[in-house]
């Protein structure tokens, strides 16, 4: 008997499963016959409670087969939402049990399974590094920090009770303090110590 590489799968993973198997074994070299053939022969999968198997094409099916696959098998339906495909049983893991064959090194394949798979795509990386990138981020930064001196302007000004320019319209009629210097002591020597401002003086100022 063949010796068996075995890891826990949860149950919700088991889509993911079957296609990170499929990438890391193709880019070891396997053509898709020799996929479709390893799957079959050398890669099993049950419950990790009641042992109820799950075949390749099930597993396959489950990935790849869509909506439409799922919908009609109870069975699938159960595994898509994380749960055992026995009706009944609690289990959240399946086992997955790969035997040895000639040319397949199980233990790198598993690791590299289990390892966490990179947040930055290549694509990402790609992007990063083009030209240009980096000028753009730069001036990203740069409308930020302005729009930020900005906020905190208009609400200094709002607090402090001043007008915003452009926002808040200009007086139609404005004062000019020479003529209120100009007829005070005019006033104060007409007696009484009150002075009054000429209307005359008040300049009508235009937008």
């Amino acid at each position: 008997m063949s010796a068996t590489h075995d890891i826990q799968v949860p149950i919700i993973h088991l889509a993911e499963c079957h296609q990170r198997l499929g990438q890391i074994l193709a880019a070891a070299g396997l053509n898709p016959t020799q996929l479709n053939d390893l799957f079959n022969q050398a890669i099993r999968l049950e419950c990790a409670i009641c042992s109820l198997p799950l075949s390749a094409s099930e597993l396959g099916l489950l990935a790849v087969g869509g909506a439409s696959a799922i919908a009609s098998s109870p069975k699938l339906q159960r595994l898509h939402l994380g749960d055992c495909a026995r009706t009944g049983c609690n289990s959240r893991f399946y086992m997955l049990r790969c035997s040895d064959v000639s040319g397949v090194n199980w233990e790198a394949v598993l690791q590299e399974y289990l390892r966490p798979a990179p947040v930055e795509t290549a694509e990402y990386q790609t992007a990063l590094a083009a030209p240009g990138s980096g000028k753009a981020r730069f001036w990203l930064n740069v409308a930020a920090v302005l729009a930020f001196f900005l906020i905190c302007g208009i609400g200094w000004r709002l607090y402090t009770g001043q007008s915003i320019p452009v926002l808040q319209p200009k007086h139609k009629f404005s004062l000019d303090p020479k003529s209120v210097e100009e007829a005070k002591p005019e006033a104060e020597s007409a007696g009484g110590g009150k002075f009054t401002i000429d209307p005359a003086s008040v300049s009508k100022t235009n937008r």
